[in-house]
């Protein structure tokens, strides 16, 4: 429901903002031709099957439903239409009727978004329908999307034949210079860095009020995003002037000395293959088969709300107790002690829930004085046997390398992991957060 709310309420505010500036004026006076009225009727219709996909789209055809992440993310692709569309009317300014360019009172206009773009309103009216399409699909708004889509690019292929004959060369010469949807000029690997570090800086903003609604401003390492959109910033305003300087012949506002830049890009390259690293084995290890039969399985905590397991930690729960019912022969370590802001440990909780769940309490151990992963894997192994023994450790998959270097750094190298569901959104965050675990942990500073 609260999806739903949200992409009427973003749809709502699209249209409002565009109506704003008087519909009829963009589409043009007069008596339509059949090409206008075409364009308009796919428009409507796509409009029509948006809103009939979000209020009840089981009952559309070809539904199959998405998954959280995909909503998110039509989140972001509506917002960034809606940022568009107001910029690019603040670019336009009074003059958003053509008739008063025929009329000769209006020249092109060619800056503001139209300075990186010719179509920015249709630019964002398509970034609307992918952004609803990824939040509700189904075969229906899927066809009526693409349609609308085709049939705006057709006005925009026939509308350059109108710019062109209405300003002659001063539209050839903005045509070679800007591109249809977005870009400017050449392009160059300049360019294309500055688009990754402006698609970055949206990501990062927007994902990081995505984990504030979620999991709220304690989240650990949450300003990791906030961090990321001003590195981004700072990265999209010396490319700018790079390019600017490059193309133009533009003085440069920022002189950064080749020394520098040198050591800049030596921490960069090192960085980011630690960080590629780190977070392919991050993933590897959220996707690996737990082995069958092991002797162990500890169940690290995950906090508890009151005394009740948080939704990561129902899921390690869960987990061990389908591994158990499976392998009749293995006996749970429940670990986890009692935070300070925690009624009961979570150990205990552990235990309560999984017996509650069917196993038998014969085959399950407390340790419930841990604080933290280290002391989980310590403290929970002294409950172990020596010898020969095989455990497996039941977290969530972001958290699964991290534990299993953890207990190899103790000296136990007989352990495998059991992935439990990890969760999105935030489980992005989770997964870029281990980096900073695994590097700390390689450090010996946690």
């Amino acid at each position: 429901m609260t999806y739903r709310i949200i992409a009427l309420s973003l749809f709502a505010i699209f249209y409002i903002i565009y109506l704003i500036k008087n519909i009829k004026a963009l589409w043009g006076t007069g008596k339509p031709s059949l090409k206008e009225i075409a364009m308009r009727v796919a428009c409507y219709c796509a409009a029509a099957a948006e809103i009939a996909s979000i209020v009840n789209g089981d009952a559309l055809l070809g539904y199959t439903g998405r998954g959280i992440l995909l909503k998110v993310f039509g989140i972001y692709f509506c917002i960034t239409a809606i940022c568009i569309l107001v910029l690019s009317m603040l670019s336009i300014g009074t003059e958003w009727n053509i008739k008063s360019k025929k009329a000769g009172r209006a020249g092109l206009i060619t800056k503001g978004m139209y300075a990186f773009s010719r179509n920015p309103v249709i630019l964002s009216f398509d970034l609307l329908y992918i952004g609803l399409l990824l939040m509700y699909f189904n075969v229906l708004c899927m066809l009526f999307t693409i349609l609308a889509i085709a049939t705006l690019h057709y006005r925009i292929l026939t509308e350059e034949g109108r710019l062109e004959k209405l300003y002659g060369e001063e539209y050839l010469q903005y045509r070679k210079t800007v591109h249809r949807y977005l870009g400017h000029g050449k392009l160059t690997f300049s360019k294309v860095k500055l688009f990754i570090y402006v698609i970055a800086a949206i990501f990062s903003i927007l994902y990081y009020f995505t984990c504030v609604a979620y999991a709220g401003f304690k989240l650990s390492f949450v300003w990791i995003w906030l961090l990321l959109f001003g590195f981004s910033i700072v990265r999209i305003v010396l490319l700018v002037d790079e390019i600017g300087h490059r193309e133009n012949g533009n003085k440069l506002k920022f002189r950064i000395p080749g020394w520098f830049k040198v050591i800049y890009r030596i921490l960069f390259v090192t960085v980011a293959a630690l960080f590629i690293f780190v977070e392919v084995n991050v993933i590897v290890y959220m996707n690996m088969a737990p082995k069958e039969n092991l002797d162990y399985v500890i169940v690290l905590g995950a906090g508890l709300k009151g005394d009740e397991p948080t939704r990561p930690l129902y899921l390690r729960i869960q987990k061990a107790y389908n591994y158990m019912k499976r392998n009749p022969d293995t006996i749970a370590i429940a670990s986890g002690g009692q935070g300070r802001d925690e009624i009961v440990s979570e150990a205990s909780v552990i235990a309560t829930h999984i017996i509650r769940m069917g196993l038998e309490p014969s085959r399950v151990i407390m340790e419930d004085k841990s604080t933290d992963t280290i002391e989980n894997i310590r403290y929970s192994f002294e409950k172990i046997p020596e010898g020969n023994v095989s455990v497996g450790l039941v977290t969530n998959g972001f958290h699964l390398y991290r534990a299993i270097l953890i207990a190899r750094s103790q000296g136990h190298y007989n352990v495998t992991g059991i992935p439990a569901q990890t969760l999105f959104p935030v489980g992005i965050h989770y997964v870029v957060r281990e980096f900073f675990g695994v590097i700390q942990l390689t450090l010996g500073l946690g």
